[in-house]
């Protein structure tokens, strides 16, 4: 009996003490799960907190950039009209509407205007980048006819073109595209390009301007035979502010805002800017705007892309 009883009490003895490694296993377990469980609500409710603080900033933000925006669009308005002001009478006094002028003074006088201008085109610009910067820049969108804007954006510009001894030649293609879009806004974009090419090109050199439908956009080009930009230069070409890094561009009076502001543009109307330049050789600007698809191909069919709405009617007649 004794030989039985003592094999039972070692098991049970074992027993006991297996019991007592898994209640404390089970303990220490929980004691762990319960620490991480800590530390997760800890780490969620520090998450949670630095999302907030993050939101907070990031409204706080939009609306200094708003009240910013209001205020710049403020102070460019009161200040347009007395700077446009000033601009025009310094023009008569250069014609001689005041009397007549010595080398001397005329000489300073045509260094106010300069200044003037280059202060009028930074106040017409400041309200643009204020409006990018709060998102609040808006297309009227209507369906345009490229070819018109770009005629009468190169007659705008022609006589100082021809003052400088240039030379403006248009190749547009027989019937492009219609495209949609805010004309003043293109207007805009086919100003700026052409301005830069008339500074940046000297005396007696040639500028043109090419317009070709491609499949589902149109494509312009603004090719001169200017300077030309570094590939350093082209990679902050459109950073708000920048100026190229010679003394040809130096000399020439601007905001460094104008490619920023192009650019912008350009993309709000669902299209890309490009430039390809080389220093001496000239540069060509080019951007995209999507077409309009043509009445009767509703597949868009590159075929026929080609063909305006307005052409297409002629042709009828």
């Amino acid at each position: 009996m004794l030989e039985v009883i003592l094999p039972l009490d070692a098991a049970v003895a074992q027993t006991h003490a297996n019991l007592r490694g898994t209640f404390y296993l089970v303990i220490t377990m929980t004691v762990f799960g319960l620490f991480g469980l800590m530390l997760l609500m800890g780490a969620v409710r520090r998450s949670t907190a630095e999302a907030q603080r993050l939101a907070a900033e990031a409204a706080r933000a939009h609306e200094l950039t708003q009240l910013k925006s209001e205020f710049v669009t403020l102070v460019a308005h009161e200040l347009r009209s007395p700077l446009t002001s000033i601009t025009g009478y310094v023009v008569l006094l250069i014609e001689g509407q005041g009397g007549p002028l010595t080398e001397v003074q005329r000489e300073s006088l045509g260094i106010v205007q300069r200044n003037g201008e280059q202060l009028v085109a930074l106040i017409e610009d400041l309200p643009d980048i204020s409006r990018m910067e709060a998102g609040r820049l808006e297309l009227k969108r209507t369906t345009l006819e490229l070819a018109r804007l770009i005629q009468e954006v190169a007659s705008s510009l022609r006589p100082q073109i021809e003052a400088k001894g240039q030379r403006l030649t248009l190749e547009l293609a027989e019937a492009l595209p219609a495209v949609s879009g805010d004309a003043d806004r293109v207007m805009q974009i086919l100003t700026n390009l052409l301005s830069n090419a008339h500074k940046y090109t000297p005396p007696a050199r040639s500028i043109t301007l090419t317009a070709r439908g491609e499949e589902g956009l149109v494509r312009v080009s603004v090719r001169d035979t200017g300077i030309g930009l570094s590939p350093d230069d082209q990679a902050c070409l459109f950073t708000e502010f920048f100026r190229a890094q010679n003394s040809v561009t130096q000399g020439v009076s601007g905001t460094g805002l104008g490619l920023t502001i192009t650019r912008a543009l350009v993309e709000l109307h669902g299209g890309e800017i490009t430039v390809a330049s080389a220093l001496g050789q000239g540069s060509t600007f080019s951007f995209t705007l999507p077409a309009m698809p043509v009445i009767g191909d509703r597949h868009g069919s590159p075929g026929k892309q080609g063909e305006s709405v307005r052409a297409t009617e002629r042709r009828k007649r």
